[in-house]
């Protein structure tokens, strides 16, 4: 696997996701499908390669569909279909894009250098709205549940209920079959050999471990330290 990501890395391109949130409500058995502008990560299905953890490796033309959190294809009669048994994909290639298998789904390479990567799952989930409080003002206290099961049919993906479709971006560090939600405390784990020479960056560098810029600014920063 080492071999095959070193082999793969000079493809990575400059990526940055759009960092806005929309939050769009879907009235009960909508088709979610037509309610998003973009439910695929990438805007066309492109030429690549799905490597899976036994090294093995298929050419494809694959997607990333945020709805379903899963990888599709296009196959030779031009129909979409889901890849069965992705926990045991490693990595895909997208046109030039790379895709890592973060346990939760895939996270697109920001950054990477090595084994070690920085990458994002973006995905748009399905939770319950917000509900009336007192005098009609939004409740902030109301539990919110998140769907895990979607009925759907062909191209259609229904709720049986009204929900609101937000969009979920969660960063993390990954290094061979280590995968970390990026946090500050999962940096200097990854490089714990450079742990106080980062944690001076830090107190200098006003990192915000929401924002992509400047995670991939410290991932940089970290993986070329001597």
């Amino acid at each position: 696997m080492k071999s095959l990501l070193t082999l793969i890395v000079i493809l990575l391109p400059t990526v940055l996701l759009a960092q806005k949130r929309e939050i769009i409500t879907v009235e009960p058995r909508t088709d979610l499908t037509k309610s998003v502008d973009r439910q695929f990560l990438f805007p066309e299905f492109n030429d690549g390669k799905v490597i899976f953890k036994d090294n093995s490796i298929a050419a494809t033309k694959p997607n990333y569909n945020m709805l379903l959190n899963e990888i599709q294809f296009i196959d030779d009669k031009n129909d979409t279909l889901s890849l069965s048994n992705q926990q045991n994909v490693a990595l895909i290639t997208i046109g030039k894009s790379i895709m890592v298998n973060v346990k939760t789904g895939f996270g697109l390479v920001l950054a990477q250098k090595g084994l070690r990567s920085l990458s994002v799952k973006k995905n748009i989930i399905a939770k319950d709205p917000p509900k009336k409080g007192a005098y009609g003002s939004r409740s902030e206290t109301t539990a919110i549940t998140q769907y895990n099961s979607i009925s759907s049919s062909g191209t259609e993906i229904l709720l049986p209920v009204e929900v609101e479709l937000r969009t979920s971006l969660t960063y993390y560090l990954v290094e061979g079959t280590k995968v970390n939600i990026a946090t500050k405390k999962n940096f200097l784990k990854m490089f714990s050999n450079h742990k106080k020479t980062i944690e001076e960056y830090l107190k200098t560098n006003k990192i915000n471990f929401d924002k992509e810029e400047d995670l991939i600014q410290l991932f940089n920063y970290c993986v070329n330290l001597q």
